[in-house]
């Protein structure tokens, strides 16, 4: 019997194999179960095989079209709307997350064979959040350098010797590393949120911006970062008011200012949807501040976390100062 089955070709092999492992759990659920598994466990491996094959070729296509000197590998919309679709298919007991980090290590994977992605990451002495939440989402595979200053996380990406860079929401004043965005680092835009899930679930969690050397691309849901460059005294409440006018939704505001002396004053203003950088709004939303405002520009965005879950009151419109 065994002799047969070496003799057959690999797809009759399979099927001898399964009937001879039947006959041999005849009257044992649990191995025929065990065997079910084993049998699923074979399929889904073959199947990122093939998954791996379309990778590859969708590799040699964007290398044919030069399209991976524009960043045409790293794309976090795409990778988010890939886990909207499946969540919203899914059925069954199997936990919603445990979905997501299938996937994520899957789209992990090919990420760090396509462009050899790599990331630089913000870790300070004093907290490891962000490292925590670059890797929980990357995985094992993608390599991570630890930068204990902005600065070096931005020059790191700029000078292409990490792909992508793994930032803090701002919240204070070390935290106002996204002026740079529109100065020294104007190639580098914001094009992902971290996590993909529960991004503002519970006051004082840490959350991270991912910078790249990429324009960031649209999603089905997004949210994006304005800066407002100004000279006087422009509050939160006019800079809302403003955006308001254009049917924009501010979610928060925060503004830098370098010295108490210094007139020029920096706002992030994160809002709902998405935005180009040369979307005609910006100028419009310029024009509804009058003379006080110098510049008005995007810094990138992020596409929507899923399962959000509700808004916390942790991210207050804010001043401050130096």
């Amino acid at each position: 019997m065994f002799s047969l089955i070496l003799q057959a070709s690999p797809t009759t092999t399979n099927a001898l194999l399964g009937l001879v492992l039947n006959k041999m759990t005849d009257g044992n659920p649990l191995e025929e179960l065990r065997h079910d598994i084993d049998r699923i466990d074979d399929t889904l491996q073959e199947l990122l095989w093939q998954r791996a094959a379309v990778v590859e070729k969708i590799r040699a296509y964007k290398h044919k079209q030069r399209a991976f000197r524009r960043g045409g590998f790293f794309r976090p919309s795409r990778e988010i709307e890939i886990l909207r679709r499946l969540l919203r298919r899914h059925q069954g007991r199997f936990p919603k997350l445990g979905i997501v980090e299938i996937w994520r290590t899957i789209i992990a994977s090919h990420l760090a064979h396509q462009e050899h992605f790599s990331l630089a990451v913000y870790r300070p002495k004093t907290k490891d959040g962000c490292w925590e939440l670059a890797r929980e989402h990357y995985g094992s595979i993608v390599p991570m350098t630890a930068e204990s200053s902005v600065t070096s996380v931005l020059k790191k990406v700029s000078e292409r010797t990490a792909s992508a860079g793994v930032l803090p929401v701002p919240r204070k004043k070390e935290d106002a590393w996204w002026r740079h965005l529109a100065g020294r680092f104007e190639d580098l835009q914001i094009v992902a949120g971290l996590p993909f899930v529960d991004f503002e679930n519970g006051e004082g969690k840490t959350q991270a911006l991912l910078v790249a050397p990429i324009p960031a691309e649209p999603s089905s849901k997004d949210r994006s970062f304005f800066m407002v460059v100004t000279v006087g005294g422009i509050g939160p409440a006019r800079l809302a008011a403003a955006f308001a006018g254009e049917k924009i939704k501010s979610r928060s505001v925060f503004t830098w200012r370098g010295s108490a002396s210094a007139r020029q004053r920096f706002s992030l203003i994160e809002a709902e949807g998405f935005f180009g950088e040369s979307d005609p709004v910006l100028l419009r939303v310029q024009k509804r501040l009058g003379a006080q405002a110098k510049r008005v520009t995007i810094l990138g965005s992020y596409a929507v976390p899923l399962d959000g879950g509700k808004r916390q009151q942790g991210r207050k419109p804010s001043r401050v100062r130096t």
